[in-house]
């Protein structure tokens, strides 16, 4: 005949303990679902705020407004031209496409963070007089604001 094997109830403190245990790992389980939710929000906003600073210095290209568009650029933006290479780049380009007519989304868009630094890369279809072309826009988070650090057509 086999030997039986006789179990006893978990003593009371086991069972306190393996309480606390759970408690503990569903309150971790929470805190991670938290952080992991914030994450996401803040990188959706991240990406919409991106997206309206490239679109209002595409606006500001459209209507000639060199100088508001060269003050939204980056300090580092800023260190890279001036504003008269800015337009001076505007009009090598409309005179071989024509006036810029406006602008839509284009596929692709990108954050990247990488130490302590954020740069966003936003992709717009421009419309020309003759055509269009690809842009590509990239920013920089500055002090809590997107600014543009380069602008580049294809043409």
């Amino acid at each position: 005949m086999p030997d039986r094997i006789h179990t006893s109830p978990p003593a009371r403190s086991q069972t306190v303990l393996l309480s606390l245990g759970g408690i503990a790992l569903t309150c971790l389980l929470a805190l991670t679902a938290i952080v992991i939710i914030r994450s996401m929000s803040r990188s959706l906003g991240s990406a919409a705020a991106a997206q309206s600073s490239a679109d209002a210095f595409l606006r500001l290209m459209e209507k000639h407004d060199f100088h508001r568009a060269y003050r939204s650029m980056s300090s580092a933006g800023q260190a890279r031209g001036s504003e008269v290479r800015l337009r001076a780049l505007v009009q090598a380009i409309e005179l071989r496409q024509g006036r810029i007519e406006g602008y839509a989304p284009s596929p692709g868009f990108s954050i990247h963070w990488a130490n302590g630094m954020a740069t966003a890369n936003v992709h717009r279809s421009v419309h020309f007089e003759r055509g269009q072309k690809r842009a590509d826009i990239a920013l920089t988070d500055e002090r809590g604001e997107w600014r543009v650090l380069s602008f580049r057509v294809e043409y």
